[in-house]
């Protein structure tokens, strides 16, 4: 007999319920929602309208729900993880993408899309404002891991060239994968992610091949403090994407501020996230990068989650700082 109901009721509506009861048991706190993503996995169409599942597909249903109830993250056992409108390929060769991470994406989108109009109004002025190869818009994604951020922000900007870097051939490995599946949706938009093996502290505009600074700079580096002991939701996730170094965690958000106020043009915009105890010290440390405007932005839990600072102007100030 299948574990998650009797072999003679195959109904998607009775599998959903034994498949929730035994989630619940082991202690997942958002059963009822796991048991139907599982459930779906294996099931083409709506739930409410699908026929019974075959053998295979309980088969199917009985090995994702023993990963799971083995402690496999729910989107390693279902190979794929939601991030702002993207759907990505998910499993061990980096961090997951997670929620409070939505928060950095959308500012720097939002910071993104004021550029773009900046430029759009530029050209209606004539040939002479129009922009050259240089002033393209140009972001630079630090840390990238699964390329996350790096597809949330090309795929939806218009124009828009990410170098997107990481240290681990495996994380570069799964952006790859990733940015594969959105080749089509990069085309069509004219825009373009190149991947880029290196250290994030030891990075500069020439070892990137690029003449001019990015007009934004994001992070979502390690920043676990040393002995912390990591959230359940992330103890399956690689250690080397978890502790940023140090016993206050803040060595590789802080090297990630002070590569951006090297890799940002005047004005440019640094997002970077951090531990919820962190916020004081990345105001500080982006300061002593050189960079102003330093501001902490909360999740929607209220905790200190990423800061954002500006590379100097030079001559005169655009408006459009973000708020805290």
């Amino acid at each position: 007999m299948n574990s998650t109901g009797s072999p003679r009721d195959s109904r998607p509506t009775q599998l959903l319920a034994a498949t929730t009861r035994r989630l619940a048991a082991a202690g997942i706190t958002s059963a009822a929602a796991e048991a139907r993503a599982l459930l779906a996995s294996v099931v083409d169409g709506e739930l409410i309208l699908a026929p019974g599942l075959d053998a295979d597909q309980r088969a199917r249903l009985d090995d994702r729900i023993a990963e799971r109830l083995a402690g496999a993250p729910l989107q390693h056992v279902l190979g794929v993880m939601p991030f702002c409108h993207l759907e990505l390929i998910s499993d061990a060769r980096a961090l997951i993408a997670r929620p409070e991470t939505e928060l950095l994406a959308a500012a720097a989108i939002t910071e993104l899309q004021r550029l773009a109009e900046l430029q759009r109004l530029a050209e209606l002025q004539g040939p002479a404002a129009s922009r050259s190869a240089d002033d393209s818009l140009l972001a630079i994604d630090l840390g990238t891991g699964s390329g996350a951020l790096a597809l949330a922000l090309v795929t939806s900007i218009d124009h828009l060239q990410v170098i997107a870097v990481d240290i681990d051939d495996d994380a570069l490995a799964l952006a790859a994968d990733n940015v594969a599946c959105y080749r089509d949706v990069l085309a069509e938009r004219g825009s373009s992610v190149r991947l880029h093996r290196a250290d994030l502290r030891d990075l500069h505009l020439a070892d990137l091949a690029i003449s001019a600074g990015a007009h934004i700079v994001v992070a979502n580096p390690p920043y676990l403090p040393d002995g912390e002991n990591p959230p359940s939701d992330v103890t399956r996730d690689p250690s080397r994407a978890l502790f940023g170094g140090g016993a206050d965690g803040m060595d590789l958000p802080r090297a990630s501020l002070q590569t951006a106020a090297r890799l940002l043009r005047p004005g440019g915009l640094a997002l970077v996230e951090h531990h919820d105890s962190q916020g004081p010290a990345m105001r500080a440390a982006a300061t002593a990068a050189g960079l102003i405007e330093p501001a902490t932005h909360r999740d929607l839990a209220g905790r200190d989650r990423f800061a954002s600072a500006r590379a100097r102007f030079t001559p005169e100030p655009i408006s459009g700082k973000i708020e805290p």
